[in-house]
């Protein structure tokens, strides 16, 4: 029997989130999300910030309100699209107010575009029917990207200024393989929420060849002999979390010159 260890096994600690994100009112935006690895809030032409985070100013307020307007118009199939945006543009929104909706829209822009780091996990909840024992497919994978304007996107949403993070697809789940409360949760409206990423412990690994969870590791090896028995998988699987814990705490050229030491010492040196 042979066995391939993976030293860059994705870990997942009690503290780690993942992020859902709804792709627009009746899944619009689904299949351009899931075909071409992007995911944004549908809010066109907000301004990117060069300061961190979006504060709670009249500039913003107004770019909210207007990227709502912009949405309004943008996707439709009309050939006056350019003359609506350009009317929308030119509207004085000076007495618009922050409202509860428009501070909810602050947090989830926010979220998306300053809080999600690369490597971070988002959940795409894809079109479902009307019957709970239909399939309910869910896409799984990770940021790749910083905030950037899509600039190549397709049609309609060429011209829209989207503000999109890039995004890796792993896997597409089935959420009935998720707890009741935590699938449900995939399907509020809200545009972007977070959760624990153990909740998605039942289907990380479909995303993921090896993954660990809290401590926790989860892997697929295959073997015919009858002589490989229960105790040896669990020394086995204490041999592989002392690998990715050594892998963890030191760079990979260190790891190359301590490849004479214990694999255990190396996982004990701080």
């Amino acid at each position: 029997m042979s066995l391939v260890v993976d030293l860059k096994a994705r870990v997942f600690g009690e503290d780690d989130k993942a992020y859902r994100i709804f792709p627009g009112v009746r899944y619009r935006h689904y299949d351009i999300m899931s075909k071409l690895g992007v995911v944004f809030l549908d809010y066109p032409g907000l301004p990117l910030s060069s300061g961190g985070h979006y504060g709670r100013t009249d500039e913003v307020k107004e770019a909210i309100v207007r990227g709502e307007r912009y949405a309004d118009v943008a996707y439709r199939k009309s050939d006056r699209v350019a003359e609506m945006m350009a009317d929308v543009a030119s509207q004085d929104l000076s007495n618009t107010r922050w409202s509860r909706r428009r501070e909810q829209a602050l947090s989830w822009i926010n979220g998306l575009y300053h809080e999600i780091a690369a490597g971070d996990l988002v959940v795409l909840p894809g079109p479902i029917g009307y019957r709970d024992d239909e399939a309910r497919p869910t896409l799984v994978g990770e940021v790749i990207s910083g905030t950037e304007r899509w600039k190549e996107g397709p049609g309609a949403y060429a011209n829209a200024g989207l503000l999109v993070r890039r995004v890796r697809w792993l896997a597409e789940i089935d959420e009935r393989d998720l707890d009741h409360r935590t699938y449900r949760s995939l399907r509020t409206q809200n545009a972007l929420i977070s959760m624990r990423a153990e909740l998605l412990r039942p289907v990380l690994g479909a995303a993921y060849q090896n993954v660990i969870v809290n401590g926790d590791f989860l892997a697929r090896f295959q073997t015919t002999g009858a002589e490989f028995n229960a105790r040896e998988s669990y020394h086995f699987q204490a041999f592989v979390l002392a690998v990715v814990e050594a892998y963890s705490r030191r760079s990979e050229a260190d790891v190359t010159r301590q490849l004479d030491d214990s694999i255990y010492a190396m996982a004990a040196v701080p």
